[in-house]
């Protein structure tokens, strides 16, 4: 029998737990299949960890409790100690998965080193579907438009072991994800496959780790991409990168913009790039200028 591991970080999510970790129990087309979950805390001070560890009856489940490192680290964490699996998945402590997801993303990794993602579905607070999607269906996938704002959430990722192996070896310190680290090695060691249709209900709330509800929040994250990314800039991840043996073609693009400060590089860039949020689009066309990314 095969091996699936999920791999969720929680904090403080207590509100929406039992809803997702319903729905990774309600997984179909799964026979012939284990699926263990792993969870680290980020140092919750709700009952988040009493809630995980009520599901051990129904759910193969490990609860590690950490302290508070935020959703980057402690993604990374889990990547790092995930041990032996035939598959990985990410999983937030918030979403609704639907029934078929893993289901969906087994049957498109036919080959070695593969990372799958699938579109999402936004829904309010109480579940309710607000009628949009993640991205739109003329999306195009590309390198560089990974490597400049990667448009892929982690929660919408399965892996295989391959693309697992390849993830230890590349090093994590520039970037400024998990799922933009996990995107560029499958795009630049691997293959990745694209399902643009949704697999799961992303939840839009106030208590959202990542996404930016209340001014409060807004201004953190606003802070935070503007200028609180140094470590994690473009051109030091590029410039990483360029130390591994690259393809011709991905070389080029991965050179380009290891140097995208210098001279008239980044106006260049900003032609090339586009996003189906246009503010994304704006705020990054303006930092990229202004040499911040």
């Amino acid at each position: 029998m095969k091996k699936i591991t999920i791999l969720m970080s929680t904090y403080n999510g207590a509100t929406f737990l039992d809803q997702q970790l319903e729905s990774i129990a309600g997984q179909k087309g799964l026979d012939d299949y284990s699926v263990k979950l792993i969870c680290r805390d980020d140092g919750s001070s709700d009952n988040t960890v009493s809630v995980l560890r009520s599901w051990g009856d129904r759910l193969d489940i490990e609860v590690i409790e950490g302290s508070n490192t935020g959703a980057r680290e402690s993604f990374y964490y889990l990547i790092k100690n995930a041990g032996e699996s035939d598959y990985y998945a990410f999983c937030d402590q918030d979403d609704i998965w639907h029934e078929d997801k893993l289901s969906r993303a087994l049957s498109a990794l036919t080959d070695e080193k593969m990372l799958y993602f699938s579109n999402i579905e936004y829904v309010d607070g109480e579940g309710n579907k607000l009628g949009r999607n993640l991205l739109s269906d003329d999306f195009r996938f590309s390198l560089r438009r990974v490597m400049m704002c990667n448009p892929a959430n982690g929660c919408a990722m399965v892996w295989d072991k391959a693309m697992q192996d390849v993830l230890q070896r590349i090093p994590y310190d520039t970037f400024t994800m998990h799922d933009e680290f996990l995107c560029t090695a499958a795009l630049l060691f691997g293959k990745v496959v694209y399902d643009p249709k949704p697999s799961m209900n992303y939840r839009l709330h106030a208590l959202n780790v990542t996404q930016s509800n209340g001014l409060k929040k807004k201004f953190k994250l606003w802070r935070s991409i503007w200028f609180g990314r140094k470590a994690y800039s473009l051109d030091k991840r590029s410039k990483m990168l360029l130390g591994f043996d690259l393809k011709d073609e991905d070389l080029k693009i991965i050179s380009d913009l290891s140097n995208y400060k210098h001279g008239f590089n980044r106006f260049k860039l900003v032609k090339e790039y586009s996003c189906e949020d246009r503010g994304i689009q704006r705020s990054f066309k303006m930092r990229m200028i202004l040499g911040l990314l």
